[in-house]
Protein backbone atom coordinates (compact mmCIF):
# COMPACT_ATOMS: atom_id res chain seq x y z
CA UNK A 1 0.00 0.00 0.00
CA UNK A 2 1.00 3.31 -0.80
CA UNK A 3 -0.57 7.16 0.79
CA UNK A 4 0.52 10.01 -1.32
CA UNK A 5 -0.70 13.59 -0.63
CA UNK A 6 1.31 16.02 -3.66
CA UNK A 7 0.49 19.48 -4.42
CA UNK A 8 -1.02 20.41 -1.33
CA UNK A 9 -0.20 23.14 0.42
CA UNK A 10 0.32 21.68 3.82
CA UNK A 11 2.12 25.19 4.81
CA UNK A 12 -1.14 26.84 4.93
CA UNK A 13 -3.02 26.94 7.86
CA UNK A 14 -6.37 26.28 6.59
CA UNK A 15 -5.16 23.32 4.51
CA UNK A 16 -2.77 22.14 7.74
CA UNK A 17 -6.22 21.60 9.63
CA UNK A 18 -8.02 20.01 6.58
CA UNK A 19 -5.22 17.50 5.04
CA UNK A 20 -1.63 17.28 7.27
CA UNK A 21 -3.47 15.87 10.64
CA UNK A 22 -6.09 14.18 8.55
CA UNK A 23 -3.25 12.62 6.46
CA UNK A 24 -0.93 12.02 9.47
CA UNK A 25 -3.95 10.15 11.27
CA UNK A 26 -4.68 7.81 8.37
CA UNK A 27 -0.57 7.05 8.45
CA UNK A 28 -0.79 5.65 12.46
CA UNK A 29 -4.11 3.71 11.73
CA UNK A 30 -2.95 1.78 7.80
CA UNK A 31 -0.83 -0.76 8.90
CA UNK A 32 0.36 -2.06 5.70
CA UNK A 33 1.26 0.98 4.17
CA UNK A 34 5.06 0.75 2.59
CA UNK A 35 5.05 3.74 1.29
CA UNK A 36 4.57 7.53 1.99
CA UNK A 37 4.63 10.78 -0.37
CA UNK A 38 4.65 14.43 0.57
CA UNK A 39 5.35 16.18 -2.45
CA UNK A 40 5.68 19.83 -3.38
CA UNK A 41 3.37 20.80 -0.84
CA UNK A 42 5.06 23.37 1.05
CA UNK A 43 5.38 21.20 3.50
CA UNK A 44 7.72 23.27 6.52
CA UNK A 45 9.69 22.32 10.00
CA UNK A 46 6.30 21.77 11.95
CA UNK A 47 4.09 19.28 9.50
CA UNK A 48 7.41 17.42 8.69
CA UNK A 49 8.23 16.70 12.45
CA UNK A 50 4.30 15.51 12.59
CA UNK A 51 4.84 13.27 9.76
CA UNK A 52 7.60 12.29 11.47
CA UNK A 53 5.97 11.29 14.74
CA UNK A 54 3.40 9.68 12.82
CA UNK A 55 5.92 7.23 10.65
CA UNK A 56 8.22 6.71 13.62
CA UNK A 57 7.16 3.32 14.64
CA UNK A 58 5.31 2.31 11.54
CA UNK A 59 5.73 -1.63 11.55
CA UNK A 60 5.62 -1.62 7.64
CA UNK A 61 6.73 1.68 5.95
CA UNK A 62 10.04 1.22 4.10
CA UNK A 63 9.59 4.41 1.40
CA UNK A 64 9.15 8.17 2.46
CA UNK A 65 8.99 10.99 -0.53
CA UNK A 66 9.45 14.18 0.50
CA UNK A 67 10.43 15.91 -2.77
CA UNK A 68 10.01 19.60 -3.20
CA UNK A 69 8.68 20.97 0.06
CA UNK A 70 10.37 23.68 2.54
CA UNK A 71 11.58 21.51 5.25
CA UNK A 72 14.80 22.89 5.40
CA UNK A 73 17.72 21.59 7.79
CA UNK A 74 15.78 22.29 10.99
CA UNK A 75 13.11 20.05 10.04
CA UNK A 76 15.18 17.66 8.87
CA UNK A 77 16.56 17.27 12.02
CA UNK A 78 13.25 17.62 14.47
CA UNK A 79 12.45 14.69 11.64
CA UNK A 80 14.97 12.80 12.81
CA UNK A 81 14.37 13.30 16.69
CA UNK A 82 11.36 11.06 15.76
CA UNK A 83 12.69 8.52 13.77
CA UNK A 84 15.69 8.04 15.59
CA UNK A 85 17.06 4.13 15.65
CA UNK A 86 13.58 3.64 13.09
CA UNK A 87 14.88 0.31 11.24
CA UNK A 88 12.12 -0.28 8.73
CA UNK A 89 12.52 2.63 7.03
CA UNK A 90 15.01 2.07 3.96
CA UNK A 91 14.20 4.64 1.56
CA UNK A 92 13.96 8.69 2.49
CA UNK A 93 13.73 11.46 -0.63
CA UNK A 94 14.29 15.08 0.37
CA UNK A 95 15.10 16.49 -2.46
CA UNK A 96 14.41 20.23 -3.45
CA UNK A 97 13.74 21.23 0.30
CA UNK A 98 16.67 23.87 0.88
CA UNK A 99 18.44 21.18 3.21
CA UNK A 100 22.05 22.79 4.06
CA UNK A 101 24.54 24.42 3.70
CA UNK A 102 25.88 21.35 6.20
CA UNK A 103 25.50 18.00 5.13
CA UNK A 104 22.49 16.56 7.66
CA UNK A 105 24.27 13.76 9.09
CA UNK A 106 21.58 13.21 11.58
CA UNK A 107 20.16 11.09 8.99
CA UNK A 108 23.14 8.72 9.01
CA UNK A 109 22.73 7.99 12.59
CA UNK A 110 18.86 7.86 12.80
CA UNK A 111 18.46 5.70 10.25
CA UNK A 112 20.59 2.69 10.37
CA UNK A 113 19.02 0.41 7.90
CA UNK A 114 18.86 3.40 4.77
CA UNK A 115 19.68 2.15 1.64
CA UNK A 116 18.90 5.03 -0.29
CA UNK A 117 19.06 8.96 0.49
CA UNK A 118 18.06 12.17 -2.33
CA UNK A 119 19.50 15.26 -1.16
CA UNK A 120 19.25 16.11 -4.91
CA UNK A 121 19.00 20.11 -5.13
CA UNK A 122 19.40 21.41 -1.79
CA UNK A 123 21.73 23.58 -0.60
CA UNK A 124 24.56 21.59 0.85
CA UNK A 125 28.19 22.60 0.12
CA UNK A 126 30.12 20.48 2.20
CA UNK A 127 31.13 16.86 1.96
CA UNK A 128 31.58 15.68 5.82
CA UNK A 129 35.04 13.94 6.49
CA UNK A 130 32.77 11.27 8.63
CA UNK A 131 30.59 10.39 6.19
CA UNK A 132 33.57 9.52 3.63
CA UNK A 133 36.20 7.86 6.58
CA UNK A 134 33.12 5.62 8.08
CA UNK A 135 30.37 5.04 5.19
CA UNK A 136 27.74 3.45 6.46
CA UNK A 137 27.56 -0.16 5.19
CA UNK A 138 24.13 -0.32 4.28
CA UNK A 139 23.82 3.43 2.35
CA UNK A 140 23.85 2.28 -1.41
CA UNK A 141 22.63 5.53 -3.13
CA UNK A 142 23.51 8.79 -2.20
CA UNK A 143 21.97 11.80 -4.67
CA UNK A 144 23.70 14.93 -4.16
CA UNK A 145 24.17 16.58 -7.24
CA UNK A 146 23.27 20.25 -7.63
CA UNK A 147 24.07 21.34 -4.44
CA UNK A 148 26.92 23.50 -5.12
CA UNK A 149 29.74 21.09 -3.89
CA UNK A 150 32.58 21.71 -6.26
CA UNK A 151 34.30 18.66 -7.06
CA UNK A 152 37.44 19.79 -5.68
CA UNK A 153 35.31 19.54 -2.35
CA UNK A 154 34.61 15.96 -2.64
CA UNK A 155 36.81 13.37 -1.27
CA UNK A 156 38.44 11.52 -4.14
CA UNK A 157 38.60 7.89 -1.88
CA UNK A 158 34.94 7.38 -1.72
CA UNK A 159 33.08 4.10 -1.63
CA UNK A 160 33.01 2.65 -4.78
CA UNK A 161 29.60 1.64 -4.67
CA UNK A 162 28.48 5.39 -4.44
CA UNK A 163 29.98 6.95 -7.50
CA UNK A 164 28.49 7.56 -10.41
CA UNK A 165 29.32 5.04 -13.19
CA UNK A 166 31.07 7.72 -15.16
CA UNK A 167 32.95 8.04 -12.07
CA UNK A 168 34.36 4.76 -12.10
CA UNK A 169 36.63 3.18 -14.82
CA UNK A 170 34.28 1.11 -17.17
CA UNK A 171 35.80 -2.25 -16.20
CA UNK A 172 35.96 -2.19 -12.76
CA UNK A 173 32.53 -1.59 -13.14
CA UNK A 174 32.11 -4.60 -15.54
CA UNK A 175 34.56 -7.02 -12.84
CA UNK A 176 32.61 -5.89 -9.91
CA UNK A 177 29.63 -5.52 -10.76
CA UNK A 178 28.42 -2.72 -8.49
CA UNK A 179 25.16 -0.69 -8.70
CA UNK A 180 25.74 1.22 -5.34
CA UNK A 181 26.32 5.36 -5.99
CA UNK A 182 26.79 8.45 -4.72
CA UNK A 183 25.32 11.33 -7.52
CA UNK A 184 27.43 14.51 -6.97
CA UNK A 185 26.81 15.86 -10.74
Amino acid sequence: KEMYMDSVDVGDPVNLGKHDINFCNAIRTCKGVQAVGVTYGQMESASAHRLATAVSHHATLRRLYLRGNSIKTQGVNLMMQQLHGNTVLQVLELDENGIGPAFPMGIIHALPNLQKLNLYGNEIRTFPQELSARPPTNLEDLDLRANGMRENEIPTQLPVRWMTNDQRDEETMKRLKIRRRVTLF
